[in-house]
């Protein structure tokens, strides 16, 4: 009998230790990272035309957190900082008005300012024993923008001259879009790696599109 309950014992133990090492490598499977992306935005291409300027590159702050629900698959939720793109159009105007001359002097100016956007989704990697692994990633943003309209000069009326600003919110919007990318990850030991990657999306029917490069740490 004795001998039975040591063998009882001894399987036993053999199932609980494997399991207490799975549990104490889950505790690493949460991990965080930051870094920056570079977008390009078509949020004021209906304004090109001869004269004007429009400047669609904008660099933001992404932070993310993400939980490994396995070896390949990840949820994933993220924030990008503010960032904003103009149009700016420079002309010169004189005449007359009851007699008296002027002459206006002022640059107009259209600004899509983005605000904080959130991400939900989910991320596929290869998770191999190589340093290097290559995943995709799918999800929605939620996004949040303001138009604005910026005019800011001199008049000279009559040989007096008078200055002008005026800032104008215009439009907003608020709304939601899936999202899509894709990237690599160079590991520089067990919790620490760089990500390399390429994100696509829309802000309001508009294009968005650009690069990230982000620190990821696990705890």
């Amino acid at each position: 009998m004795k001998s039975k309950i040591a063998c009882v014992i001894l399987f036993s133990t053999s199932l609980i230790f494997p399991f207490t090492t799975a549990a104490e490598e889950s505790a690493s499977k949460t991990y965080f990272n930051a870094g920056m992306m570079s977008l390009s935005m078509d949020s004021l291409n209906d304004l090109k035309g001869t004269g004007i300027t429009i400047d669609d590159e904008a660099t933001v702050l992404n932070f993310g957190v993400g939980y490994n629900v396995s070896p390949n698959l990840a949820l994933e939720a993220g924030l990008l900082t503010e960032d904003e793109i103009s149009a700016s159009v420079a002309s010169g105007l004189s005449g007359t008005i009851n007699g008296k001359a002027y002459t206006v002097n002022a640059s107009a100016t259209v600004k899509a300012k983005s605000n904080n956007t959130y991400l939900l989704g989910v991320k596929y990697s290869s998770a191999n024993d190589s340093p290097i692994n290559f995943n995709v990633k799918v999800g929605q943003m939620f996004w949040d923008i303001d138009y604005i309209a910026s005019l800011s000069g001199t008049l000279t009326y009559n040989g007096t001259t008078y200055s002008v600003t005026q800032d104008l919110e215009f439009d907003s919007a608020k709304g939601n879009d899936p999202y899509f990318g894709f990237g690599m990850t160079y590991d520089l030991n067990d919790t620490a790696s760089f990500d390399l990657g390429y994100f696509a999306s829309e802000i309001h029917g508009d294009d968005i599109s650009g690069f990230t490069l982000a620190y990821v740490s696990k705890f």
